[in-house]
């Protein structure tokens, strides 16, 4: 008896039970199907016992299905049909492949081909002179308003790279050709800097950001500002002739003309009107030309041109660092409490070392960067630490006039306390004169520790920040002299003359310990050839070898040509360091702020670290300050033990 359950889901349940030949032995459908039962008709032959059981496929033959093999009448198919139908070959599993991942071992390939390498590809003449064409064209020039292509793990600024592919298609004599010139990027290069070097060393030249042909707005403003250029040029130029003329006169150079007293003082005024008009045209030509906005403001400036020295200046004055630091002097009142008035016209910038945890962090993140630059620009009123400041800050100059002119820089402290007094002194940090220092200055302001040595801050225990001024002032001019365009001309072109003959000399000096190295060289290699039998490869000697050695008593202003007077400030020793009197020491050398120069503050307080400071450098007990002692009517009230303790007294 087969149940109802299996009947409905097996092949039965598409067909009635009345063509299947099935009688139920109750008339209804019951609600369970336990004691359901189905009785077959006369006409089967089959008994019951075997319809339960699952009919196995008959045999196969020879094409031919077997007839003695029984049949089940649930079939709907007839027993003629169903001998003359083929048999069903046996279905072989197939696992199925994954769509994502590695497949599984039954899914694998059972025999993988072996890979061959391909024959070599026989260049012609026609690639062989393309490939060196484009060699030659990325080892001397390569263009640089292409797209960079990616050649495994370097990027070439190059339109069409040699071989893209597998890694290391590059030899390593082309790789470091062109990692010398700064066109080749690795991985980690590109992480580190970001962008190649861009400087007077490694210069760009600026490309047009559109085409001609394609806005025609931007060809003709371009066309207008390049017209307009040519002509304030050229009238620059008629300009400096006639300058050219009143200088030689002035100067005596032009026979007939010679001129005193209040004829002479007049041309030379008129000469000073004519520069001061001269240097306006000369800005006024270049200073609107977008690849010269292009050099200022990718650190390609050369202060030798008069544009590129007023668009340096303008961004000091005008972008807000100059409104910056005159905010930081008033509002801490730098001014007046140290100068009584400052009119900066010198860019100064000043660097700290780093916080030891932020060292290593940046160690870290450079841990490939042998040179990683651990001093970072100090923004004025900003926060340091005393162990930021245990090292001398370095300093930075923009100065904005072509010749020599000398400066005196000065660190003061005017928080440190004077508890006799009962007010505030100030203490001399550093202290360096005759700074020489001009527009084509470049680096950091050197040899300043040579002088009044450097004493790091060191902000009392028990006192509020310490405002850290610098100073660097210019000297006053020679008597008689002033600083004006006609001495500024006249000494840029005796400091170049000066400067061409020290190169010469110098040139001279090198070729001379050149020849005296090379037979000694020789005559070393003669004597070792006729003593052993072989010669002796000698090491170059280090470059600056050949340098005459610099005597004692050299002063190293004698490679200078300028119209400052030197002065001459003794060494402050340590004891007379405090209580340093700012404005007596500048109407002594008669330096004044108001005629220029640069300055720059900061702030720090106490921390554990200023013992250090105390005692390796300064050589004394740390001090430490607290609030003031009490007068004697507190001190008697305090002393009175009244019945009820009032915090206020009436009448006190």
């Amino acid at each position: 008896m087969l149940r109802l359950g299996r009947l409905c889901a097996g092949p039965l349940a598409r067909y009635p039970p009345a063509e299947l030949g099935l009688t139920f032995a109750r008339g209804a459908l019951p609600s369970s199907t336990k004691s359901l039962h189905f009785t077959r008709n006369a006409s089967t032959s089959t008994s019951s016992s075997s319809a339960t059981k699952k009919s196995s496929p008959p045999p196969t033959g020879k094409g031919k299905a077997s007839s003695s093999s029984p049949k089940s009448s649930l079939s709907p198919k007839p027993r003629a049909a169903e001998a003359a139908a083929p048999a069903a070959p046996k279905k072989v599993h197939e696992p199925k492949q994954r769509k994502h991942g590695r497949l599984s071992r039954k899914a694998r390939s059972p025999t993988r081909t072996k890979w061959v390498k391909p024959a070599p590809r026989t260049p012609t003449s026609r690639s062989v002179a393309r490939k060196m064409r484009w060699r030659y064209r990325l080892e001397t020039n390569p263009p640089t308003r292409v797209k960079r292509f990616r050649l495994g793990f370097h990027v070439l600024r190059h339109s069409q790279p040699f071989q893209r592919g597998r890694r290391g298609r590059m030899s390593s004599e082309l790789r470091r050709k062109i990692a010398k010139k700064g066109e080749l990027q690795t991985r980690r290069s590109r992480k580190r800097y970001g962008r190649p070097e861009i400087s007077l060393k490694r210069p760009r030249r600026w490309n047009m950001p559109l085409p001609e042909g394609i806005l025609p707005a931007y060809d003709e403003a371009l066309k207008l500002i390049r017209k307009d250029s040519y002509n304030v040029r050229k009238e620059a130029n008629v300009l400096r002739r006639e300058v050219d003329r009143l200088h030689r006169v002035l100067s005596g150079e032009v026979e007939g003309e010679k001129l005193e007293g209040e004829a002479k003082i007049a041309v030379e005024a008129a000469l000073e009107a004519k520069r001061g008009k001269l240097h306006i045209l000369d800005v006024q030509s270049e200073v609107n030309l977008p690849e010269v906005r292009w050099s200022v403001a990718n650190a390609m400036t050369d202060m030798h041109i008069p544009s590129h020295r007023h668009l340096i200046e303008q961004r000091w004055r005008k972008d807000g660092d100059l409104d910056l630091l005159m905010e930081r002097l008033h509002q801490m009142n730098v001014i007046p409490d140290v100068l009584p008035v400052m009119h900066p016209s010198v860019d100064l910038h000043v660097t700290a070392r780093l916080m030891p945890t932020h060292f290593e962090s940046l160690m870290k993140r450079n841990r490939f960067q042998r040179r990683v630059n651990t001093f970072k620009e100090v923004i004025p009123g900003n926060y340091l630490t005393p162990q930021q400041t245990r090292v001398p800050p370095k300093l930075y100059a923009n100065v904005f006039h072509t010749d020599v002119r000398l400066y005196t820089m000065l660190l003061v402290d005017p928080d440190v306390p004077d508890p006799e007094n009962q007010t505030y002194s100030t203490f001399l940090h550093w202290l360096k004169p005759n700074i020489p220092l001009s527009a084509t200055h470049v680096g950091r302001i050197p040899l300043l520790n040579t002088h009044t040595r450097y004493v790091p801050p060191h902000p009392q225990r028990g006192t509020p920040y310490h405002r850290y001024t610098l100073l660097l002032l210019p000297q006053p001019p020679l008597p008689g002299m002033k600083y004006n365009r006609n001495t500024e001309a006249l000494l840029t072109a005796q400091q170049e003359r000066l400067s061409q003959s020290i190169r010469d000399s110098s040139n001279i000096a090198e070729a001379r310990a050149e020849d005296v190295e090379k037979a000694v060289n020789e005559a070393d290699g003669l004597s070792d050839m006729m003593r052993t039998g072989r010669s002796r490869t000698r090491h170059p000697t280090h470059p600056n070898a050949a340098l005459p050695e610099p005597t004692s008593g050299e002063d190293p202003l004698n490679h200078f040509v300028t119209l400052s007077q030197q002065i001459d400030v003794p060494v402050i020793p340590d004891e007379q360091r405090l209580h340093f009197d700012v404005r007596a020491f500048l109407k002594q050398y008669g330096l004044n702020a108001a005629m220029g120069g640069g300055a720059h503050m900061w702030r720090e307080v106490w921390d554990n670290y200023v013992g250090a400071v105390y005692r390796y450098d300064l050589h004394k007990p740390q001090p430490m300050y607290g609030r003031p002692p009490r007068d004697g009517r507190q001190m008697e009230a305090q002393s009175a033990a009244p019945t009820k303790r009032r915090k206020y007294q009436v009448g006190a």
